[in-house]
Parts: structure tokens; C-alpha cells; sequence
């Protein structure tokens, strides 16, 4: 940051720098490499609890980026998503 920039307007801070926010996500610093067999994800309802791997999670990204790719996404472009749920 410029030091000598006014607090007003806001400075620009960082200007320029990226953050791979999946990378972040997929590979947090507090979870070792080695335990790809812990769980990443816990999905619980009232009827059902599933657990996903850190390895099965990393695996379905994978598997969804490729996609994307095939797609012909590229950087800039925006995804959006849609969940719905039903309940019995």
C-alpha cells in the first residue's frame, strides 16, 4: 500500500493479487496431505447422515472442473448453481 495515500478515498490494497478460492478450500493448511481418508463434508437430515472423504471431494471437483473445461469456461466467466431439496 502507498503510505502516503489518503485513508479517503480507500486505498487499493493488494492490487493485482489472485486467490484460487477452491485451492484454499480443497487444500486447507491445517489438514495434512496424508489424511485424504478424514471427512471433509458432512451432510446430515432427519433421515439420512452421509459422510465425503477429503480424497471423494477433491475427486468429484476434479471431475466437475473438467467439465467446465469441456464446456469451454475460462477465466472471467461466472457459474452459477441451483440446489433444490425434496422433502418425502
Amino acid at each position: 500500500m502507498d503510505e502516503s495515500a489518503p485513508m479517503f478515498p480507500r486505498p487499493a490494497f493488494f492490487q493485482g493479487a489472485k486467490l484460487n478460492f477452491a485451492e484454499n478450500l480443497l487444500f486447507p493448511a491445517v489438514i495434512a496431505k496424508e489424511d485424504e481418508d478424514g471427512i471433509a463434508v458432512i451432510s446430515a437430515t432427519e433421515f439420512t447422515r452421509k459422510s465425503v472423504t477429503w480424497k471423494e471431494l477433491r475427486e468429484k471437483v476434479r471431475l466437475c472442473q473438467d467439465a467446465m473445461r469441456k464446456a469451454g469456461l475460462k477465466v472471467g466467466d461466472r457459474v452459477a448453481g441451483m440446489l433444490m431439496s425434496s422433502f418425502i
